[in-house]
């Protein structure tokens, strides 16, 4: 089923996000396993399944629309030295993605692909249960102090 130019640029364009997304998650999942911070490993593979469960999704609906995913696109994966770094690296690529996927719904609405509209909407609204859980961290942190929270998080 042929689409909008703008849509499938859209439905390509998180495709990348989600893609980086599971990458980023990842490499934390490993980075807070290697400084011994299990918890945090743990729910940093949370998260990986969950961006992988939403490229799933958008792949699935660039191919239904006769398009074709493009698995090698990537944004920059960020990486940094402590927790409070690595935690603003993710919240700033949450942000974006809140800003792009409501753009996108927009837009889908406006081409009138109520799917594509849905879908946009659907990770809108998880993605801001990423950005919740990443501002509640940072706000443990400064109220409680890095080491403290750090500890709670072995």
């Amino acid at each position: 089923m042929p689409t909008n130019n703008k849509v499938m640029k859209h439905l390509t364009e998180a495709l990348a996000m989600e893609l980086t997304a599971i990458n980023q998650y990842f490499l934390h999942a490993h980075i807070f396993n290697d400084w011994g911070f299990k918890k945090l490993s743990a729910k940093m593979r949370e998260e990986m399944a969950e961006e992988q469960a939403h490229a799933d999704q958008l792949m699935a609906r660039i191919i239904f629309l006769d398009g074709m995913p493009d698995t090698g696109k990537l944004n920059k994966v960020y990486t940094a030295k402590t927790v409070v770094d690595l935690f603003k690296a993710d919240l700033k690529e949450e942000l974006r993605a809140l800003e792009f996927y409501s753009m996108a719904a927009g837009d889908c609405d406006q081409a009138r692909d109520y799917v594509s509209r849905d879908l946009f909407v659907s990770l809108l609204t998880e993605e801001e249960g990423h950005v919740e859980w990443l501002k509640e961290q940072l706000n443990l942190i400064e109220r409680m102090g890095e080491g403290n929270y750090l500890q709670t998080q072995m």
